[in-house]
């Protein structure tokens, strides 16, 4: 605060961090009007492939996007690569690294790590139950999240299902997305659903790294991934998705 007030015509100061438990307890004051905050997402697709060295790729998907009647020689290649991306996700580790078991062994390295981390920050108590709601939130992505439902299954009570899941959030794992409503009320007391924001940390919650081809919930990865490509671009609080009481559905709005 002090830098920023009497030297910012000569200092400019860029602080990343992950921490977002740590930052709340240990520094207090908000800075406000003194900072930028900008939320770094795991990688998109095509920084994946950028990542890879693979620009061929990178200029095809580019061309792919703003050409309407372009058609590409290499789709069948930008599939394989999105495949894997649907399956590895896009931690830059794990994006990079080439050996398909080794990407395995990062993305346990990052649910038991940087999750463990988050759990200790966060002070809680129940570090079983807190994966268990884990995964269960993994393999329904997509649905919608019945609180009552879940403390049911997991026999704890309501608000500490409601306080997991906003430590969730608050390291980034997953969002929830509201439903469309005029009526903000509505909006905000009805169910929301469950995304992660990485696809491989949530495919390493269900230990399941199997083929887009053979995989029962390849229609969730893929619902999944538009979701995170909406939320990089437009920010996942201003998604929605839409549904009637006979069950008809409109996934984002």
């Amino acid at each position: 605060k002090l830098l920023y007030d009497e030297y910012r015509a000569q200092v400019k100061l860029v602080v990343s961090g992950s921490s977002a438990f740590y930052l709340d307890q240990k520094f207090k004051d908000s800075l406000v009007g003194r900072k930028r905050i900008f939320r770094l997402n795991t990688c998109d697709f095509e920084e994946t492939l950028l990542l890879q060295g693979r620009e061929d790729l990178q200029l095809e998907y580019q061309k792919i996007k703003t050409l309407p009647n372009y058609k590409s020689v290499k789709s069948d290649f930008l599939k394989l690569e999105f495949e894997k991306y649907l399956i590895y996700g896009g931690y830059p580790a794990v994006v990079i690294e080439r050996d398909e078991k080794e990407k395995k062994e990062l993305l346990k390295d990052i649910r038991d790590s940087f999750v463990k981390r988050d759990i200790l920050e966060s002070g809680i108590k129940n570090e079983l139950l807190f994966y268990q709601l884990f995964r269960i939130l993994a393999e329904q992505s997509g649905q919608l999240v019945n609180i009552i439902e879940l403390s049911n299954t997991l026999k704890t009570r309501s608000e500490t299902i409601l306080n997991y899941l906003r430590i969730m959030q608050t390291c980034f794992h997953v969002e929830t997305v509201r439903p469309f409503y005029s009526n903000v009320r509505k909006e905000l007391t009805k169910m929301p659903k469950i995304y992660f924001l990485d696809l491989g940390l949530r495919n390493c919650l269900l230990m399941n790294f199997q083929s887009i081809t053979t995989r029962m919930d390849r229609g969730e990865l893929w619902e999944n991934a538009v979701f995170k490509s909406l939320a990089d671009r437009y920010g996942a609080e201003e998604i929605r998705f839409w549904r009637t009481a006979d069950g008809k559905a409109v996934d984002f709005v």
